[in-house]
């Protein structure tokens, strides 16, 4: 029992550790974070499965899954800040499109300069 939880739970620390690195990496993108959000569902769900069948997590264990707790604590705040910067670039997006609409529904420009339809 304890080499198969031992395994899981080494598993598990390895991949939160890998998702740190990555939501900390600057250049990361969210895409990359799917695969090893996956992989550590699975690793939990198997986990979970095991501590079911044999009993609670020994003295050990717990203390390492407070270990990842607090990495899990950290990088869903850097997650909240990105989704909130990639929130207001969208929005600033919708902005522009909306002004770009407005002003191409008035006739025709060039270059910045609005022709007058009038004559």
């Amino acid at each position: 029992m304890e080499s198969t939880v031992d395994y899981l739970m080494e598993a598990l620390y390895e991949k939160t550790h890998y998702l740190v690195q990555l939501v900390e990496a600057e250049g990361s993108d969210s895409m990359q974070w799917l695969p090893v959000l996956e992989d550590r569902e699975n690793i939990i769900r198997d986990l979970d499965n095991l501590i079911q069948k044999e009993g609670p997590l020994s003295g050990a264990h717990k203390q390492q899954l407070a270990v990842m707790n607090e990495m899990n604590q950290k990088i869903l705040s850097q997650m909240s800040i990105r989704k909130e910067k990639i929130a207001e670039k969208l929005s600033a997006i919708q902005q522009k499109k909306a002004a770009k609409q407005f002003y191409n529904q008035m006739g025709p420009s060039g270059y910045g300069a609005f022709f007058d339809r009038k004559k």
